[in-house]
């Protein structure tokens, strides 16, 4: 009996020493992301279905619907619209779900996993663009993009279908910007099963994903459940916390700024779309 005790006793203490370290790893436990002291900017009603953010500067972002081809630079000091960007002939319309910004060129994703790769180079109408087949589709449900630079590719985050064999998990793909083809593998599996028994979240769609560039942590979010993920650059899940879907409703776009704030944007839905900026505790 006191074997046993002592067996059960140890692997106690293993488990909390993990989730510990996990912790201490863990740059989402500095955002308080309800706090009532986060800065929230209402959007104008041309970007109430507002879905994904990049940063385009200091105090800059860039902000699109999840319905045509149009951009928006978005100044958060003087919170307006300062340009906007209209991409191809009287502008696509296409399910776009978020954007990336890589050197002089910005990217948008489809639903489907189409990307499209254009410039702004001051032109604000009728931009040419390249547009690249990812072998995703809308079983897939692509809801996020982001850039790996260690990986030289954008990060694909599926919604909904993780691929053949993969039941149970939420899929990120690795789309490789040499040769412009998708890795057959996933590049993250995330097991809902997890997420349930760790975190108490009983599902996880994400709809927007960001890399967080200190740390090299990757941060993702779904809209419903509204809930933010961290994993290590491995994939690893570290940490999981719910928003209070209250104060945000229904988050599709994720950023960072220079400072090292967390932006998260939030569909209008019935009122009008916002982003917050949550800073960084010390």
């Amino acid at each position: 009996m006191y074997k046993i005790i002592l067996l059960i006793t140890l692997t106690i203490f293993a488990i909390t020493v993990m989730d510990c370290q996990q912790n201490k790893n863990s740059l989402l436990d500095k955002f308080e992301l309800d706090s009532k002291s986060n800065k929230v900017i209402h959007l104008p009603i041309e970007l109430k279905e507002v879905s994904g953010l990049a940063l385009a500067g200091d105090n800059m972002l860039y902000m699109h619907n999840d319905e045509k081809g149009i951009v928006f630079k978005f100044d958060i000091e003087r919170k307006k619209v300062v340009e906007k960007y209209e991409l191809g002939e009287k502008h696509i319309k296409k399910d776009f779900e978020d954007i990336a910004v890589l050197n002089d060129s910005v990217y948008m994703v489809t639903s489907s996993g189409v990307l499209y790769k254009y410039s702004l180079d001051g032109s604000k109408d009728e931009i040419p663009f390249e547009k690249f087949t990812t072998d995703l589709n809308e079983k897939n449900n692509i809801e996020g993009l982001c850039y790996d630079p260690k990986t030289n590719s954008f990060l694909l985050a599926c919604k909904w279908d993780p691929g053949k064999g993969y039941k149970g998990y939420r899929a990120v793909y690795e789309f490789n910007l040499k040769d412009h083809k998708l890795k057959s593998k996933p590049r993250f599996l995330i097991s809902l099963d997890r997420l349930k028994d760790e975190y108490d979240i009983k599902n996880f769609e994400p709809s927007g994903i960001e890399l967080n560039k200190k740390t090299g942590h990757f941060f993702l979010i779904s809209a419903a459940p509204e809930v933010i993920i961290e994993l290590e650059p491995d994939g690893t899940l570290i940490n999981a916390k719910k928003f209070d879907d209250k104060v945000h409703k229904q988050p599709e776009g994720i950023t960072f700024l220079n400072d090292g704030s967390l932006v998260i944007s939030d569909e209008g839905k019935d009122k009008k779309a916002k982003i917050t900026i949550i800073k960084q505790s010390k």
